[in-house]
């Protein structure tokens, strides 16, 4: 009977640190009502609450069947009077030591708290909870007041300097393309050069140097010179030689 209370207050403990987390992903879809990511956690809570409070209907029935439970031992009493927004030393169930958290709220005996700089919530005994050293409040987004910016501009002019950071690193890209583009061009010209070095670039359409050079072959060396003669031979007739007598 004992184990099976303990059973069910570590079940009212689980379901009211669900419940938290399922509010602040709530609020951060207020944020964000786009992302894949917070929309997929909620459902997940969702489901686990539900699970959840299926586990404490099923034990609530099993201990009306078990009769009366027994005196539970006397729970300690708070190292102080706890309220919400104070700061405090609580346990992390991840590894059951004390981190700075802060009180986000009080219900029966336990706290919800917020450890500070890891932005996770959990519900511990308020007698399990520890004075801590330094006393600060808790400092919420809503109430911090930037220069002259709100959360939300300070968030804008982050994305818009991201944005430009990403254009001129575009325009970078394209500057050292084109560079690279101009130093091959560079490189192909003084190749071509050095190849061909000593042949003229003439086209050999050009006018010839002489009056009787000739189109079409400037670019051989002869455009100046005359055109070629040819040589007509009589026309060879074959036949019977006719032999004197002797």
């Amino acid at each position: 009977m004992f184990s099976r209370d303990l059973e069910m207050e570590d079940l009212h403990a689980n379901l009211e640190n669900y419940n938290v987390q399922l509010q602040q992903v709530e609020a951060a879809l207020i944020a964000e009502p786009g992302s894949e990511e917070l929309k997929k956690l909620k459902a997940d809570l969702e489901e686990v609450i539900q699970i959840t409070n299926e586990l404490v209907q099923a034990n609530i029935i099993a201990a009306e069947a078990a009769g009366p439970p027994e005196a539970l031992p006397d729970e300690p009493k708070p190292v102080k009077e706890w309220k919400v927004g104070d700061r405090c030393m609580a346990i992390w169930s991840k590894n059951n030591q004390l981190y700075e958290a802060v009180i986000d709220g009080i219900s029966e005996g336990k706290a919800a708290v917020t450890f500070v700089g890891y932005n996770v919530t959990e519900i511990n005994r308020l007698y399990l909870l520890r004075i801590c050293d330094d006393v600060q409040p808790k400092k919420y987004i809503w109430d911090t007041k930037p220069k002259g910016k709100n959360q939300w501009q300070m968030e804008k002019e982050r994305r818009r300097k991201k944005a430009q950071k990403k254009a001129q690193r575009l325009k970078q890209m394209e500057q050292e393309k084109e560079t690279e583009k101009m130093k091959w061009k560079d490189f192909s010209s003084k190749a071509f050069s050095k190849s061909y070095k000593g042949i003229r670039k003439e086209s050999i359409f050009a006018s010839p140097d002489t009056e009787t050079g000739r189109v079409g072959v400037g670019t051989c060396g002869i455009s100046g010179k005359p055109m070629t003669r040819f040589v007509y031979q009589d026309k060879l007739v074959t036949g019977k030689l006719n032999t004197p007598p002797f």
